[in-house]
């Protein structure tokens, strides 16, 4: 069985505490037009303390009211651009209603 799981597992991310991280929307249930134009992973946030040995705590802002614990196989390192001149663009979150406060 362990060869069957090998070959499709892949390794997860070595992520450290004060690394910037974005989160998946797998699981985040907003308000768009429809799934398919609302953002797959959220905006840059700084991981607070690693609560489990795939467990981390982060820095969530209290209105996206949701728990700021993430497993991390929901979490992706967050690279910025190499380039000059080269902004790369943030989105935030909306809250349940759709809107932004």
């Amino acid at each position: 069985m362990k060869k069957y799981y090998d070959r499709k597992a892949t390794e997860q991310p070595n992520i450290a505490v004060g690394n910037l991280v974005m989160f998946n929307a797998k699981n985040r249930h907003t308000k768009p037009p429809s799934k398919k134009l609302s953002p797959k992973v959220y905006a840059p946030v700084k991981v607070l303390e690693k609560k489990a040995s795939r467990a981390y705590k982060l820095e969530i802002s209290p209105r996206w009211e949701i728990h700021p614990l993430f497993r991390v196989s929901l979490l992706e390192l967050y690279l910025s651009s190499n380039q000059a001149n080269h902004e790369q663009l943030l989105r935030n979150p909306k809250d349940s209603e759709g809107n932004l406060q």
